[in-house]
């Protein structure tokens, strides 16, 4: 389980989906079944840092930072929930910034 839920909406056939995703899994299955963008760095690096979270090579958490990445690359509207393992915003905000700058680390070196 991610600590914070992404709330991503996703068009198809006219309607707009909005999916709740809180995991690793949940995310892969979006990223496989639903995208509507797959080329690109940031949706190939969301699917590498999901199949690492899933074999373990990765913490499950840091794939949620890719999976925003290719979002936004692909122009989806998305959310983020608070933090359910943070109540200080100052100790949330530093390890959201180095959560996400180490999975970039990452996924950059896998990638290569």
């Amino acid at each position: 389980m991610w600590n914070r839920t992404v709330t991503i909406e996703l068009q198809g056939r006219g309607t707009i989906h909005v999916r709740n995703i809180r995991s690793t899994s949940e995310a892969a299955h979006c990223l496989l079944r639903e995208w509507p963008v797959n080329s690109g760095n940031p949706f190939k690096q969301a699917i590498i840092g999901c199949k690492m979270a899933l074999s373990g090579e990765l913490p499950d958490t840091l794939a949620r930072f890719p999976f925003q990445k290719a979002a936004r690359e692909a122009g989806l509207t998305f959310s983020l929930s608070p933090d359910i393992a943070q109540h200080d915003q100052l100790v949330s905000e530093i390890t959201e910034a180095s959560a996400e700058m180490y999975a970039q680390y990452i996924l950059e070196d896998q990638y290569v």
